[in-house]
């Protein structure tokens, strides 16, 4: 459902004429797509720890953490601006 909000989102900004309009509507569509990258990229790290877990490997477990915790302070941004965002 949210991929589909993206694309309208950039098909608004792509179809409307005023250039500032189209400027919000594609940082929107960019805030978007990064957010959801950035999940995804989480579900994987998330994958990676379960993998090194169950093959008692401590170095990729190790390694799946630091991904995971890598991951977490990309998204902090995100998570951050929206909650103090200034009018």
């Amino acid at each position: 459902m949210h991929v589909i909000e993206c694309v309208t989102t950039l098909n608004a900004a792509l179809s409307s004429g005023d250039r500032h309009v189209s400027e919000y509507y594609m940082n929107e569509f960019e805030r978007k797509c990064n957010i959801w990258g950035w999940l995804l990229f989480i579900l994987c790290a998330a994958f990676f720890i379960a993998s090194a877990w169950r093959s008692h490997d401590m170095l990729y477990l190790i390694g799946s953490v630091v991904f995971l915790v890598a991951c977490l302070v990309f998204l902090a941004p995100f998570v951050r601006g929206r909650s103090g965002r200034r009018q």
